[in-house]
């Protein structure tokens, strides 16, 4: 066949043929490299981006790990380079402020179990993890059943004792998830 034998419709049905390998060559390869963008390199957020919904944990909608450098923020809660707020002097007769989800505690003299109701400010949503560090042993820092908590027993809190609470905004109370103390 000769270029002489090909018909007008025959070259409009070859450019289209050509056209449409180009495109899909293209697509092809647009695809890729949005695949290889987002798999190989960091992504950064400038603007906020919410994760899960409520009831939903952090680990169910990010898997893997999840770093954040300098500041993040998620709804109320801030999480800095500095996660570890010290609260001292706690005397027992006040709530505990939540200054962050790590709060390293001491009383203001001896072992001091706290009467204030509640023992500890509320969380901002469900599911919140709230660590309590002792930082001092001769300045305990005692957490009993109620006004806040739900506890299976009274946890003391002394220098590197930790106790691990959740939030339940529901029934408006801490709840206990474990406690390491020596």
């Amino acid at each position: 066949m000769t270029k002489e034998d090909l018909t007008k419709d025959d070259m409009f049905r070859i450019i289209r043929y050509v056209f449409i390998g180009v495109m899909f060559t293209s697509i092809m390869v647009v695809s890729f490299l949005f695949w290889f963008l987002l798999t190989f390199y960091e992504v950064k957020i400038t603007d906020a981006i919410t994760l899960g919904g409520p009831g939903q944990t952090n680990e169910e909608m990010v898997p893997g790990n999840l770093t954040v450098v300098n500041t993040a923020s998620v709804d109320d809660l801030i999480a800095t380079e500095e996660f570890l707020t010290t609260q001292t002097g706690i005397d027992g007769t006040t709530t505990i402020p939540l200054t962050s989800l790590y709060i390293g505690v001491e009383s203001n003299n001896g072992d001091v179990t706290i009467t204030a109701d509640p023992q500890i400010a509320a969380g901002a949503i469900s599911g919140d993890i709230l660590t309590m560090i002792g930082t001092s042993n001769t300045k305990k820092i005692i957490f009993e059943d109620g006004r806040g908590l739900s506890m299976s027993t009274a946890v003391t809190v002394g220098e590197g004792d930790i106790l691990t609470l959740k939030w339940d905004a529901v029934d408006n109370v801490w709840e206990m998830v474990s406690s390491d103390t020596k």
